[in-house]
């Protein structure tokens, strides 16, 4: 760090919780830019501010990383809301930096001043306007520990002008903890098993936080184990290789016929980290009938918010899925996939679609 101003704090920061890039488009360069200088963040310049916030919501989307990016005050700001909005919905953990008009100058029109917390407050998990330098430190830290934990999302940190320039007395920053994972209870995994061991038809759904939790490992391995297939919302694509012979494609409205047959036949349903929207849902008329079901979500106030579960679990999806693996695997005894009946069955199914579609 080459100073004690609160931008070198914050840069100092996002130095030591592994941040490589910002994503934006600078006013004043005294507002972050200059502070970027000699430091381990790279500034990744765009022509709009929009899409510096598109980039950072698809670098955290590879990465399972935060993305960060800036705007500067007033209409720089406002042109991140499109992008935060999107990270916002798609639960995907973003750090979002503002530059701000003077503190001394509020409310007297100055220039550029716009109303910039009320508008990120309905679209981020958390949004925080620095009162002073010393506040910097804590302000971060709380910021990308917010973002990454629980249900990931975007944070927004609002940094007045005459703030950001002035020293800061507290400067030391011990990084985040993060990802703070959530253990689903044994009793739990233990029903979830003979739930799917009595089903004959069970099918799979993988969201944005089996993905983001990097469960795919695991739900591929608990697919073979069951014969099971997989369906993924748009979030979840990833979670498992598109030409798995278990794979059928998504879920909800950008279904194909052969997943949706699976899908209405299926006599047990799990989801992994979806919230079951509208999207995802086909408007909330798609569910299988007479169908037992089995809900998994890091964050409780998801369970049942929609579709009422049998079996609601809160935790992680991937260790959720390790767990049940592993006590599937004393239980279920594996055969290769081309000998179980049902997957021969779903392999048959898409072949025929495929060769449908390409005549």
């Amino acid at each position: 760090m080459t100073g004690n101003r609160c931008w070198d704090v914050v840069v100092d920061a996002m130095e030591r919780e592994g941040i490589k890039y910002v994503f934006g488009l600078p006013g004043n360069p005294m507002a972050l830019y200059d502070s970027l200088y000699d430091s381990g963040v790279e500034p990744v310049l765009v022509r709009h501010e929009a899409s510096g916030a598109y980039m950072a919501f698809a670098y955290g989307k590879l990465t399972r990383e935060p993305g960060v990016c800036f705007g500067s005050p007033g209409p720089g700001v406002a042109n991140l809301v499109s992008g935060v909005l999107e990270a916002w919905s798609g639960c995907q953990p973003m750090i979002v930096l503002g530059a701000s008009a003077d503190t001394m100058s509020e409310g007297m029109g100055a220039f550029q001043e716009t109303p910039q917390m009320e508008m990120m407050r309905p679209i981020t998990k958390w949004s925080y306007r620095v009162p002073h330098p010393d506040r910097a430190v804590w302000a971060v830290n709380r910021a990308f520990s917010l973002s990454c934990n629980g249900r990931p999302g975007p944070v927004y940190i609002d940094v007045p002008f005459d703030v950001g320039v002035a020293e800061a007395r507290e400067t030391r920053y011990v990084a985040s903890k993060r990802p703070i994972r959530v253990r689903p209870g044994s009793d739990a995994v233990k029903r979830a098993a003979e739930m799917l061991l009595a089903s004959e038809r069970p099918v799979l759904v993988a969201g944005g936080g089996a993905y983001l939790s990097g469960a795919g490992p695991s739900l591929v391995a608990l697919a073979e184990v069951l014969g099971a297939p997989v369906l993924t919302t748009p979030s979840g694509r990833g979670c498992i290789p598109e030409d798995h012979p278990l794979a059928v494609g998504l879920v909800g409205l950008y279904r194909t016929r052969v997943g949706r047959r699976l899908f209405r036949e299926a006599d047990l349903l799990m989801t992994l980290g979806s919230r079951n929207e509208e999207f995802q849902t086909a408007g909330w008329s798609y569910y299988p009938e007479d169908a037992r079901y089995i809900q998994v979500d890091i964050d409780a106030d998801e369970l049942g918010r929609n579709w009422r579960p049998d079996l609601p679990v809160a935790a992680d999806a991937k260790l959720f899925l390790e767990d049940l693996v592993g006590v599937l695997g004393e239980k279920a005894a594996g055969r290769p996939l081309d000998e179980m009946p049902r997957v021969r069955s779903v392999v048959e199914a898409k072949e025929a679609f495929l060769a449908e579609v390409e005549t």
